[in-house]
């Protein structure tokens, strides 16, 4: 090959050198030869001219990616545990019906994490986000004035009690907020949607992203700022998380707990309380966040008299159109029918408002309890007093009505609308008895036990009506039609009111049983002393004369009257048949004691009747007159009667309810003696055998029993189940149960949840109503 060529080669390649070009990608552009390989020949062709190479304009930079929000993650499963709502059925990732995925149920006043899915890595030198939080109502626009509009820019500090929002963590595409909330803000649904902004200019919005799913805002009995806070964890457990529990009834001197399912967790039971709020009869927003106005709300809301709600109560005996308030053992199945159909449930009474209004608020955040009051008055013209108008004839009582019980709620909240010292359990009844002061709802409270105990019944909400249940004096008052006054022939100061109970809480241990308590329930608390001094001392006297007088609904002259002594020195006490089993012979025995030194003469009856547990009278089953009967002095007599089976079986009422009453008077002093007594007759207790431990999704057989006790068969039999994450509400009908025959069922249980778990087995039948029973279960996961 030529040298020329070569020293062509080399001075070219020391040109582009000088340029910083590569030598073969300078020769391959600028010359004509194709391949300089083994091709190369020894060709005198001219050398081909070497043009300049053209200037390279510069590459334009590549646009960035605009920042958008491609996907927001609740982080359901970290917050919800974090914030005790992980129990809640719309929490958890399943298949649902209406397509929606798993809820975020928080509390306020407590941090959550959102992470947000980017378009690209986010950059805090250039890059924002406006957070948007929207309290969801369709009645009421939001307001920032009123708390429903929040907007955020994201901050790089903590912003504990104030909203705010800093960013957690920041890797890849993925952006993590931890968000504070206030311990004030509404309760309710929000809405989420973050703005995309310039750092350089926060007005302007690039792109808004809407989260398709809502955020469940509840009350916070955790956080120490929150009204509704409880300090005892314990507490918390019982009166927020506990889904079942025990509801007292019978009468003063012998009652049991029913087993009751909350479910506070369960289902839609938290859809259902959020409708109740936000469209039943919506409450303003701005109220929303106040825990005493929300529980009063719900009182009125839980049943149907103003404004269509929940349940609706029957005390008639006659549930044909509905269910009998007997069948029922929880609150999820009543608050999911009415959650499904918007129309109101039918029927309920005062143990099954109760548990209802436990129910749901427990699920909104506010510590609950239900509570049951012995010997419950019930008084119909706000004189805090409980009256009865006996004519000269000795017939036909007017008189306020006590119930042989009655069972409304306890809830746990400061009161900073009132003086300090009113903070801690406010009295809260659901079951429509009376209206409200002003007369615009019926519902009642919440109103504080501090202000109960004392006889402030001013202190706000219907502390007269609610005093006069559990403290007032029982007032017999003998009309003269010759004098046209009214004379005060007795004065009852403890009749009312009577073994004020609640459920023991989980974590306590058992209570020891005691012959000598009127309940021999394992779990029965006695708070009778949270709500009234003792009784007979000198500061429960002076309450009832506090609240009489705070009402001064009497003239001064019957006040007068009314608290004056009598001198009586005969005694008149019933002596009660306990522990008897429906179906048995019991004798009713009254003891006259004669306290003088005289003899005297007693002139009067013993009648026995059915009643309801309101007080109404069903029918009188028997009565027997006593005349002349001879008192020595400082002695006693007892006069019986005796009641068969066959006398009272047609007679009865679900709650196998009696009232013995007697009216005698003394021939030598003109002493007048009226009295009455309750008396339950016991039923028997359904046997459930199962294993008592359980593994979630292994089926487990149960089977259940009871004998029953009268000589008749039991006729129009139906029995109910339910547990909480063992078993849905369920009842179904079964054939008659023979005279003095077993009644037994099988059937298989499929545990859904974890942890303690509680199976309620009920029957019912035309003869016998309520007979129940319940099992205790440990269920491992799965």
């Amino acid at each position: 090959m030529p040298w020329s060529f070569f020293t062509r080669r080399n001075r070219i390649s020391r040109k582009n050198k000088r340029r910083g070009t590569p030598v073969l990608t300078t020769i391959r552009e600028n010359c004509s030869i194709h391949n300089y390989g083994d091709d190369f020949s020894d060709s005198d062709e001219e050398e081909p001219t070497v043009s300049k190479p053209k200037p390279t304009k510069p590459k334009k930079p590549v646009a960035e990616t605009e920042l958008k929000v491609k996907n927001c993650d609740y982080n359901v499963e970290k917050n919800t545990i974090d914030h005790h709502t992980d129990e809640f059925d719309i929490t958890e990732k399943q298949e649902r019906n209406d397509g929606r995925k798993e809820q975020l149920v928080v509390r306020r006043g407590q941090p959550f994490n959102i992470t947000l899915e980017l378009t690209r890595p986010f950059d805090a030198t250039k890059d924002d986000l406006r957070l948007i939080f929207e309290f969801d109502s369709n009645f009421y626009n939001p307001n920032p004035l009123h708390g429903t509009l929040i907007e955020l820019i994201l901050s790089a500090k903590d912003e504990p009690l104030r909203w705010g929002a800093k960013i957690k963590t920041n890797t890849g595409n993925k952006l993590t907020v931890k968000v504070f909330t206030p311990p004030t803000i509404c309760v309710g649904k929000w809405k989420f949607m973050v703005d995309v902004i310039k750092k350089s200019d926060t007005r302007s919005k690039v792109d808004r992203y809407h989260c398709k799913e809502l955020i469940y805002m509840l009350f916070n009995p955790w956080c120490k700022d929150d009204t509704v806070y409880l300090s005892s964890e314990l507490h918390r457990n019982e009166y927020v998380l506990n889904e079942t529990g025990k509801i007292f009834t019978g009468y003063w001197k012998s009652f049991d707990g029913r087993s009751w399912t909350f479910g506070q967790f369960q289902g839609k039971v938290l859809d259902c309380v959020m409708y109740m709020l936000d469209e039943l009869k919506p409450m303003e927003a701005k109220y929303r966040g106040d825990p005493v106005l929300v529980s009063r709300k719900l009182s009125a809301l839980v049943n149907s008299c103003d404004d269509d709600g929940v349940l609706e109560g029957n005390w008639t005996g006659n549930y044909s159109d509905g269910v009998s308030p007997s069948t029922w053992t929880g609150s999820v199945k009543i608050l999911e029918d009415f959650y499904s159909t918007k129309e109101t449930v039918r029927y309920g009474q005062c143990w099954v408002f109760s548990g209802v209004l436990t129910t749901v608020c427990r699920a909104i955040g506010i510590p609950a309890r239900s509570v049951t009051n012995f010997c419950s008055a019930h008084d119909t013209d706000s004189d805090v007093i409980i009256e009865s108008i006996v004519p000269e004839t000795g017939n036909n009582f007017q008189i306020d009505s006590i119930w042989n019980f009655h069972v409304w709620n306890d809830v746990w909240m400061a009161r900073p609308d009132l003086p300090d010292g009113y903070d801690g359990w406010q009295a809260l009844d659901a079951t429509p008895q009376e209206a409200t002061e002003d007369g615009s709802l019926m519902c009642c409270g919440p109103c504080p036990l501090k202000a109960i105990r004392t006889g402030e019944v001013l202190i706000p909400y219907d502390g007269a009506f609610i005093f006069a249940e559990l403290n007032a004096d029982q007032v017999h008052w003998k009309y003269s039609a010759k004098e046209g006054k009214l004379k005060k022939f007795k004065i009852s100061k403890d009749k009312i009111g009577k073994y004020i109970s609640t459920c023991l809480p989980k974590g306590v241990p058992d209570r020891e049983s005691d012959p000598c308590k009127p309940c021999q329930d394992k779990r029965w608390e006695d708070i009778t002393s949270e709500y009234k001094h003792s009784e007979g001392s000198p500061l429960e006297r002076l309450a009832v004369k506090c609240a009489v007088r705070s009402k001064m609904a009497m003239e001064s002259n019957l006040i007068e009257e009314l608290y004056k002594s009598d001198t009586e020195d005969v005694e008149f006490e019933f002596e009660d048949p306990r522990c008897t089993m429906i179906g048995s012979d019991f004798e009713v025995k009254l003891k006259i004691n004669n306290k003088s030194k005289e003899t005297r003469t007693a002139v009067g009856y013993i009648c026995i009747l059915t009643k309801t547990y309101t007080g109404k009278v069903h029918k009188v089953v028997k009565s027997e007159q006593f005349n002349d009967v001879k008192l020595s002095p400082n002695a006693s007599k007892s006069l019986s009667i005796k009641l068969t089976e066959s006398e009272y079986t047609e007679c009865l009422t679900e709650q196998c309810l009696f009232e013995f009453r007697e009216m005698f008077s003394i021939k030598e002093t003109g002493q007048t003696s009226y009295d009455d007594q309750p008396f339950k007759l016991k039923k028997p207790t359904i046997e459930i055998k199962a294993p008592t431990k359980g593994k979630v999704g292994e089926p487990m057989k149960v089977e259940v029993s009871f004998v029953n006790p009268l000589k008749v068969a039991l006729t129009g039999c139906v029995i109910g189940m339910q547990g909480a994450g063992l078993y849905q509400p369920i009842s179904y009908r079964r054939s008659n149960v023979g005279p003095s025959a077993t009644f037994f069922e099988m059937f298989v249980v499929t545990p859904k949840k974890k942890g303690e778990r509680k199976l309620i087995v009920n029957f019912n039948a035309n003869e016998i109503e309520m007979v129940e029973g319940d099992l205790d279960f440990i269920i491992a996961p799965q």
